[in-house]
């Protein structure tokens, strides 16, 4: 009989992959220096709606390692998750109705659709719909429509029309881009789209420091801390179908759609490399991931259009985590076959 006391070590095994907790770790690191800009830019309701965000996850979590005895806190991926939560959440919201929905939300996904580890729905997005169904109204509208599309041109031209705070080097370092750079490939960048990148004008903290998400993002791929396969699949098939049929839809002919607008708005590059590729979603093999990411980059076309969406992604994401236990039964019969030939061929 092993004692009590005996501790039981993986040695002389190795790990291929990092830890549960080192993931989680490395990914709230990502998302500081956006936390950071969001006080620096003077953001604190979203700062307090993140913060109610962790603190509703961290007791989520807590009673339900009471609950079932266990110790799952040491991952921390409660406070990731509750990070990405509060990032969604509009500034306009309060800190306790954020808490609220977190709350629920975590109660729903662990309770209905599977516990830590093999919960299929996204907590973070649940709690967002669940915001959103009890007060859409205190959501964004979305930034740009068909109609002021149709009477602009396009949707980046709609957009340059409202009434917002472009980013004060804008004008400076679009002109050095394209003196510098472009210019030499006979392209123009129009002014604005800095601000998209750096800035971008919106209630909703998830929307706001494009350059910071690449930036995050290139971190958590050369880890290896999320999967490529699912980002790169969505993000290329969402920008084709914004280039082919965005214009299509409006003006009747196929191209010309503007890929970086609807990249750099609603939340698309957050939720491709933050939100997407949640393991406890994701399917395993090469092929069920390609599907999974190209069957999202086509829902967030249907939900998005052209770009702007406040809550276009989060439906993308709560859809396609619908999809994930087809795809993980898909997988199975798969396997079976395989086997089954083996045996067969053995």
């Amino acid at each position: 009989m092993i004692s009590s006391l005996t501790t039981v070590s993986p040695a002389p095994f190795k790990f291929e992959k990092i830890s549960c907790r080192s993931m989680s770790v490395i990914g709230i690191i990502t998302l500081l220096p956006q936390l950071f800009f969001l006080g620096f830019y003077g953001d604190y309701a979203a700062l307090y709606n993140i913060f109610a965000g962790i603190s509703a996850s961290f007791i989520a979590e807590l009673f339900e390692n009471l609950l079932r005895k266990r110790k799952s806190l040491g991952d921390l991926s409660f406070c990731l998750s509750g990070i990405i939560s509060g990032m969604f959440m509009p500034m306009t919201f309060s800190p306790y109705f954020v808490f609220f929905c977190v709350l629920t939300a975590v109660g729903i996904t662990r309770v209905f659709f599977g516990g830590k580890g093999s919960c299929w729905f996204n907590s973070s997005m649940v709690a967002v719909a669940v915001a959103y169904l009890c007060a859409d109204y205190l959501f964004p509208a979305t930034i740009v429509n068909p109609a002021t599309i149709s009477q602009t041109g396009s949707a980046f031209s709609a957009f340059q029309l409202l009434d917002i705070s472009w980013l004060a080097s804008d004008k400076g370092i679009t002109s050095f881009i394209n003196s510098s750079f472009l210019g030499n490939l006979g392209i123009k960048l129009p002014e604005g789209y800095i601000t998209l990148f750096w800035n971008m004008p919106s209630l909703i903290p998830a929307f706001k420091f494009n350059l910071l998400t690449l930036a995050g993002s290139v971190v958590l791929l050369a880890l290896n801390i999320i999967d490529w396969i699912v980002p790169a699949c969505f993000i290329v098939v969402y920008s084709a179908l914004v280039w082919f049929f965005s214009n299509f839809i409006i003006f009747g002919f196929l191209g010309e759609g503007d890929i970086l607008f609807s990249l750099l708005t609603g939340g698309t590059l957050f939720t491709a490399f933050y939100v997407l590729t949640d393991y406890s979603s994701l399917p395993l093999r090469f092929v069920t991931k390609m599907v999974y990411g190209a069957l999202a980059g086509v829902l967030a076309f249907l939900m998005n259009g052209a770009g702007g969406s406040s809550v276009g992604s989060v439906f993308t994401v709560l859809i396609m985590n619908m999809f994930s236990p087809l795809l993980h039964r898909l997988e199975d019969k798969i396997c079976e076959v395989r086997m089954v030939k083996r045996v067969k061929t053995a």
